[in-house]
């Protein structure tokens, strides 16, 4: 026995799509989600080291031109502003050095995944001080280094130890 749909049934079930048809699509929207969704996280978490970059130059910066300007802030015995990574990478600090101690001006922590290492020595000083009056860099070594790395991303800043030129570059030093 067969069952007869009427005409009218028949045009209704060639309308729409199939299942197989609705699964590709969801999945094609899905990959090109999950795409845009790794590059995004990507792009921002490049956005975030290169802001990090940034704000530690313009501290470093910063150190230099209170030293040059001898911002003593108080200080009888001015001999500079040093610095100075924290031993676990995870944030540095700026000090006004007077008469041989070092007074806080500045602490910054950094964005989770981002470290630093600052090297001033070769005894692994974790420090460096831009002297007073620009009379240099305090250091044993041709030029201070502070690496910034944030997951496959590292940048370098070297520091120069007679003209205190500020460089960043992607070249170890």
């Amino acid at each position: 026995m067969s069952i007869m749909l009427p005409r009218i049934a028949k045009n209704c079930l060639k309308d729409g799509y199939t299942l197989i048809e609705l699964l590709i699509v969801i999945s094609i929207i899905a990959l090109v989600f999950g795409v845009g969704t790794a590059s995004y996280r990507n792009y921002q978490g490049r956005q975030l080291f290169e802001a990090s970059v940034r704000e530690i130059l313009s501290d470093l910066r910063l150190a230099q031109e209170y030293a040059l300007a001898g911002r003593s802030e108080g200080c009888s015995q001015f001999e500079g502003y040093v610095f100075e990574s924290a031993q676990n990478g995870l944030n540095y600090s700026i000090y006004r050095r007077c008469g041989g101690n070092n007074v806080l001006y500045k602490n910054k922590s950094l964005p989770s995944g981002t470290t630093i290492q600052v090297r001033g020595n070769n005894n692994g000083d974790r420090n460096f001080r831009f002297n007073a009056l620009g009379k240099g860099l305090d250091v044993t070594t041709a030029e201070a280094c502070v690496t910034i790395t944030r997951g496959l991303y590292t940048k370098y800043v070297k520091i120069d130890k007679v003209s205190g030129n500020i460089e960043v570059t992607t070249n170890p030093c």
